[in-house]
């Protein structure tokens, strides 16, 4: 229904913009107290648990307000009818199948949404939620609907030494890796389930996880509404692949009023599977690509490969629930949870900015370096674990400042 186009046509596009995220903001903040309030009367709350940093039971289905605000927002502000040029992009044609690119998004992300209400319903029930088997069926289940409901695979992946002239004689010819189809299907589904574990893994900390969502968000839209190079090598914005991730950044914000620290709402598993599946596949639809998120959450994702290489070290399940992600461990080390969710959204802003002026070597090696600290960085936070304080009550309170 793209309201704002019949209103401005092609004109005023930045006041378009703004008067989208402002309205899906507001929108997501009016409907964030009245999930709230609707999470207490039915009871589902998030438990006490040893690992938690909460003090009390708190309403969970936060995710479910996110969600409401991005469909809204798409639903309204996205030229998703008509057939027309890009007013970013006149090479661009907004068409049929421009719409099933975000049919697909919206058929997994509602999958991803109702895989988690079903988590944090049963959470509330017995602490533990769905069983980690049938939570990753679950995933690959919103992966495969965005698929098939019209959400495109990967077929390639940039070449990062396509910018290095004295490697190919004529660099033009290897900007990308092309993937053959079952490789590609298998490629993206493993990457959109990715992107949801790394979410869900993040939210340990009033505010963490939907901030350093909300700033990679932010940043794709920026990457999608730029302009820069030539010939080959060009990238053109594109007013369509702006919108969607402008109106998750806002959506997020609004919720985040409510899940700063000390939170009233968490946006529960209901809103980490809704966040990770979004920004994973508007990653596969921008101009950014998957390199440029991979870079943004580098930290996150690699504090998740920790996880996953240290657990079966130790005789842990892969998926088994603990208190040793990164967040936790500088939580036990005495900084307040503002510190270190304000520490991990400059680390994240930080990435994000550098992509925008590194050509693809230049982010590979930016990667690899980040790479290189935080597998030292953690590795000498668990060499040097402080001994957990054994305690037969609920945890004490979180320091705020």
């Amino acid at each position: 229904m793209d309201l704002l186009h019949r209103t401005f046509g092609d004109t005023s596009l930045a006041l378009q913009f703004i008067i989208t995220a402002a309205c899906v903001f507001g929108l997501s903040l009016a409907l964030t107290p009245l999930i709230r309030h609707i999470a207490r009367q039915t009871g589902i709350l998030a438990p006490i648990r040893a690992r938690d940093t909460h003090t009390r039971p708190t309403p969970l289905l936060g995710g479910v307000a996110i969600y409401l605000a991005f469909i809204a927002g798409v639903l309204l502000f996205e030229p998703l009818t008509g057939n027309r040029f890009d007013v970013l992009n006149k090479q661009f044609q907004i068409n049929g199948d421009t719409f099933k690119q975000f049919r697909g998004v919206l058929l997994g992300a509602s999958i991803a949404v109702l895989i988690g209400i079903i988590d944090d319903v049963l959470t509330q029930r017995n602490a533990r939620g769905l069983r980690p088997s049938i939570h990753c069926l679950g995933q690959i289940a919103a992966a495969g609907a965005a698929l098939i409901g019209g959400l495109d695979w990967v077929h390639g992946i940039s070449n990062p030494l396509s910018s290095v002239q004295f490697i190919y004689a004529h660099p033009e010819k290897h900007l990308q890796i092309l993937l053959a189809m079952p490789i590609g299907v298998a490629f993206t589904i493993f990457w959109i389930v990715g992107m949801m574990n790394t979410v869900n893994f993040l939210d340990g900390l009033d505010g963490l996880a939907g901030g350093v969502v909300m700033i990679a968000a932010a940043l794709l839209a920026i990457w999608s509404g730029r302009t820069h190079g030539e010939g080959l090598n060009a990238l053109v914005g594109s007013q369509v692949l702006v919108l969607p991730p402008l109106i998750l950044a806002a959506a997020l914000l609004g919720f985040l009023i409510y899940n700063w620290s000390p939170a009233s709402i968490f946006m529960g598993d209901a809103g980490a599977q809704f966040a990770g599946f979004t920004v994973g596949a508007l990653a596969i639809l921008g101009p950014a690509k998957i390199g440029t998120a991979l870079l943004i959450l580098a930290i996150p994702i690699l504090d998740v490969a920790w996880v996953f290489i240290r657990r079966p070290m130790q005789g842990s399940a892969f998926f088994s629930a603990d208190s040793e992600h990164l967040h936790h461990r500088l939580l036990k080390r005495g900084f307040s949870v503002q510190r270190i969710v304000l520490t991990f959204y400059a680390m994240c802003t930080a990435l994000g900015l550098a992509d925008l002026v590194l050509n693809k070597a230049s982010k590979l090696l930016a990667f690899l370096l980040v790479v290189v600290v935080t597998v030292i960085v953690l590795s000498r936070m668990t060499a040097k674990q402080p001994p957990e304080v054994s305690s037969t009550g609920p945890p004490s309170p979180v320091p705020l400042s």
